[in-house]
């Protein structure tokens, strides 16, 4: 892969520049480890359907990687963890949410009760329990 150095990035820590393959399905993840977005898009399925938690399913991946044969293993679970989680950071959800018939902010929201955790390490400033409004979050008028 052909990789040029960062103009922005200075000192010790220049950088290398590598290819946007997303035309070709393809997520760069650090210049040197390549993932297809359907494998990646696979996960954010299993996980969002099902709950589906890292360690298995790399366990499932690894073992179709190993029934097939292949030279190269799977990637550990660190690495893949690593990968998906910066593959759906650059992803555009804003409309994954949007009731077709409501819009994005529907009267009444019913929850399926899925929990959904990931690492600590991946928790955001904003991030608030589900319990707590935000200041410029609409409100409905039902009651209950």
């Amino acid at each position: 892969m052909e990789v040029q150095t960062c103009t922005k990035c200075s000192g010790r820590w220049r950088q290398r520049i590598g290819p946007d393959l997303r035309e070709s399905g393809i997520f760069n993840f650090n210049n040197h480890l390549l993932f297809t977005h359907e494998l990646l898009d696979d996960y954010t399925s299993c996980y969002t359907t099902s709950e589906t938690p890292f360690t298995a399913w790399i366990k499932v991946v690894t073992r179709r990687y190993e029934e097939n044969r292949s030279p190269v293993p799977f990637v550990s679970e660190q690495v893949l963890r690593a990968a998906w989680f910066a593959y759906v950071n650059i992803q555009d959800f804003t409309k994954d949410m949007t009731c077709p018939t409501c819009g994005p902010a529907p009267t009444d929201v019913i929850w399926d009760g899925v929990s959904v955790g990931f690492s600590k390490k991946h928790m955001l400033d904003t991030l608030r329990p589900p319990t707590v409004s935000a200041v410029a979050a609409p409100r409905s008028l039902a009651q209950y």
